[in-house]
């Protein structure tokens, strides 16, 4: 008995670290991704990336020309998603076929309108000789819808007078709530309430330590973008906004990761007319291992579980 105890033990132990060991090759394998992106003054946008995982079972591609995008999605040779031709040369052929047949509908909808055109002459034609019989009803109509608007015209007025007098009365309403919240204002009970708000908030920026926290947060986020940032990268970004303002900021944030590009990749801003003009490429790769890196560090502060608890009192 303890024998095949101790067979299903080694069993279950070697199949708990074959799935350890298949987990961890698969946070430890990386996304690698390409990518290229033109952009000339008076054209139009020209994109392509692609994306590839576990030495390429999984694949993901996506193109953007003459503003249309195209995106793809295998897993080994199995496509999931995607609307992109798998086979271009019978798609050009669809293609050829449902011209010709566009064509062939044109043809027979002309002629169907130059018949349509010959018995419409005909008609007039017909129609000329005939006398014109529908005079007096045509003038009785006319009446009769004068009459309908002039009703019409007195129950809109009617409609008017009622909006106007429904109108006042809200302003009368809306200027006595406003009078009331002046007076309470003088009192100092709105005064009180945000002296209190404000001194919540500052209790909880003492005892949850934010100034600590906005800190790592900023330290991971950095992390973050070095991390996925291109390994290799060459070409030019020209932009410019409507804003200097936004195209400052904008430039700032680009001059913070100068020690990443600076070497074959040029950014340059400019603050008097709207441009954007773009020739690069470049790849690089993401571990998902190091986002379970970045989940424990937050989980080990202390700052961050104890916020997590006041979540979760919150919530019950």
């Amino acid at each position: 008995m303890l024998h095949v105890l101790l067979v299903l033990l080694k069993i279950l132990g070697i199949i708990v670290l074959f799935l350890l060991l298949f987990l961890l090759i698969l946070l430890i394998t990386p996304f690698r991704y390409q990518f290229e992106l033109k952009k000339a003054e008076k054209q139009s946008l020209l994109g392509h990336i692609k994306v590839t995982w576990f030495i390429k079972a999984v694949q993901f591609t996506a193109a953007y020309e003459d503003h249309v995008l195209g995106y793809e999605l295998k897993i080994l040779w199995f496509r999931l998603l995607g609307n992109q031709p798998e086979d271009p040369e019978k798609e050009s052929g669809k293609k050829k076929d449902e011209k010709t047949e566009e064509r062939n509908d044109e043809s027979e909808q002309k002629e169907l309108a130059a018949a349509s055109l010959n018995q419409s002459s005909g008609n007039e034609a017909e129609n000329i000789n005939e006398p014109d019989s529908a005079g007096t009803e045509s003038l009785s109509s006319e009446s009769a819808e004068s009459a309908q608007t002039d009703h019409e015209k007195d129950e809109s007025t009617d409609n008017l007078h009622r909006d106007e007098e429904k109108a006042d009365k809200l302003s009368e309403n809306k200027t006595s709530d406003d009078e009331k919240d002046k007076e309470s204002l003088h009192e100092g009970k709105g005064g009180s309430g945000l002296l209190k708000k404000a001194e919540d908030l500052k209790k909880i920026y003492d005892e949850y330590a934010i100034a600590d926290l906005l800190s790592e947060l900023w330290t991971i986020i950095r992390k973050i973008i070095v991390h996925v940032f291109p390994r290799k990268l060459s070409g030019y970004i020209r932009f410019g906004f409507d804003d200097p303002a936004l195209t400052g900021y904008a430039t700032g944030f680009a001059a913070t990761l100068y020690p990443l590009y600076g070497k074959n990749f040029t950014v340059t801003s400019d603050f008097v007319e709207t441009c954007f003009d773009a020739d690069c490429c470049g790849r690089g790769r993401i571990r998902p291992l190091f986002f379970v890196y970045i989940l424990i560090r937050l989980l080990l502060n202390k700052n961050v579980r104890k916020l997590i608890r006041l979540w979760r009192k919150g919530r019950g």
